[in-house]
């Protein structure tokens, strides 16, 4: 899975509002532990190191890298496919009615097909490896900004049960009383400017936009790329943009750009940052890490500022 260190990142966006709560002592406490050897269990989940997946003690490296807290979520599922499931099911419910067929009973009772699928399961299941999901996670200790490279549903579900858990803190999401739809719009019919900690960037459309909207009674979508008289048609009709790909690019800077695709619920997704001095054998190393990060929070804020988050 995409990491902080990737070329492209999907981003999501949390605050902490008491940082302090985030230790390095409570991580290592619930750090994750393997069910490899656990056959009938389905899930496990906890923190890792961010430099190295197996690495549960922080061996490596410690997780404080400057200002930030780095570390990572780890997802082991379990899960039997679903095609492999109905077959044997299929057997057992066929072996049932021959059993059945010279009895008076002639039916199968939902109490014992239950039965049969949780037979299945504890059958099939010590023979299903663990599939693992890494989750690159990074809070600034003192802002409470939390960055997670991650936009699937069901990860960021885990990372916020498992941050209450272990910390005893809700990721809030920001939000805006800002016109998220007519900001969008201006950005893709001229351009908007931000001003955001000492520096000024302007934002323009990237020729990718995509469309949403009803047609009597059916909902529509369409992802339309360089071609603004159809988006312009779209429009026109009634459609408003769900996501928009966008350029920003630091005035004072010229060729300092960051691109990104940015919906109407301002996820950020695909965020591409400026090149960095890092060298290729480097990206293992905290100073590269911290360039990202340093990075990854300048579109972070300036979409922040332009849209008044709170």
């Amino acid at each position: 899975m995409p990491g902080i260190l990737s070329t492209t990142t999907d981003l999501t966006v949390y605050m902490i509002d008491n940082p302090a709560a985030v230790t390095a002592e409570k991580l290592k406490r619930h750090a994750f532990r393997p069910i490899d050897e656990l056959k009938t269990e389905e899930l496990a989940m906890g923190w890792t190191s961010i430099d190295a997946m197996l690495d549960t003690a922080w061996e490596s490296a410690p997780p404080e890298k400057g200002e930030w807290l780095c570390f990572a979520l780890r997802v082991d599922k379990r899960a039997i496919p679903g095609a492999v499931f109905k077959k044997h099911y299929a057997e057992a419910i066929k072996e049932e009615e021959a059993a059945l067929a010279s009895g008076e009973q002639k039916f199968i009772s939902r109490k014992r097909k239950a039965e049969l699928k949780e037979q299945i399961k504890l059958r099939l299941l010590p023979a299903v490896e663990p599939a693992p999901a890494i989750v690159d996670v990074a809070m600034n200790m003192h802002s409470g900004l939390l960055l997670v490279a991650s936009s699937a549903k069901s990860l960021l579900l885990h990372l916020e049960d498992l941050m209450a858990t272990s910390f005893g803190v809700t990721p809030r999401r920001q939000e805006t009383d800002a016109n998220s739809q007519q900001i969008l719009r201006q950005i893709y019919e001229s351009s908007a400017q931000v001003e955001w900690n000492g520096h000024a960037y302007t934002l323009t459309d990237a020729g990718q936009v995509t469309l949403a909207g009803n047609r009597g009674d059916e909902a529509v979508q369409v992802v339309v790329k360089n071609d603004n008289a159809s988006v312009d048609a779209g429009l026109e009709a009634g459609l408003s943009i769900a996501k928009l790909k966008i350029s920003m690019e630091r005035d004072s800077e010229p060729g300092f750009v960051w691109t990104f695709s940015l919906t109407e619920l301002l996820h950020l997704s695909g965020v591409k940052t400026p090149a960095t001095e890092k060298q290729a054998d480097d990206k293992d190393d905290d100073a590269a890490i911290l360039e990202k990060l340093y990075l990854l929070e300048i579109v972070v804020g300036a979409v922040g500022k332009l849209f008044e988050l709170k």
